[in-house]
């Protein structure tokens, strides 16, 4: 019989069998670094959608603005019809929140439903949305930090100093 290089059936179970003990036990680990992403990805999507709503508002010159259903988790970005005092919105597209966080409104996390408008000058009313997981934990909040420039940022709810980074 010739001398052939490889691995045996055993060796390969073996192998295969220690993977899956490893797996097992660094799964717990993982978990919350997921649910973050979650979290994080539920946070990044709601400041593209007010970037989306403050570039559309310079350019159409009417007023936009993304206005948040809590209940449902869906939030639309809409159009005045109106430069300013709307009194007509029209939605143009709207968005869903992952199932695994809930949003809130402003930085108090609270539960009232809300929008956050942007005019044609890019000004803005300065509010946020709280994004949290289904325990209630804050982790993230998207918003407009300044009304005068209408900049869109993304916070982090530091549990340490319970604060918003």
């Amino acid at each position: 019989m010739k001398n052939q290089a490889g691995y045996s059936l055993i060796e390969v179970i073996v192998v295969i069998a220690i993977v899956g003990i490893l797996a097992a036990i660094s799964a717990p680990i993982w978990k919350p670094i997921f649910a973050n992403a979650t979290q994080k990805e539920a946070a990044r999507n709601i400041a593209s959608a007010l970037r989306d709503a403050r570039a559309k508002a310079i350019s159409e010159n009417f007023e936009h603005r993304i206005n948040f259903d809590l209940a449902t988790g869906k939030y639309d970005l809409e159009i005045g019809d109106r430069t300013t005092g709307s009194t007509t919105w029209t939605s143009i597209k709207s968005y869903k929140a992952s199932d695994a966080v809930e949003i809130k409104g402003t930085l108090t996390c609270n539960n009232t439903n809300f929008s956050i408008q942007f005019n044609p000058n890019g000004t803005a009313n300065s509010t946020y949305a709280c994004i949290m997981d289904k325990n209630g934990t804050k982790q993230f909040a998207a918003g407009v930090s300044s009304a005068i420039t209408g900049r869109v940022n993304i916070r982090r709810w530091d549990t340490t100093a319970a604060v918003w980074e």
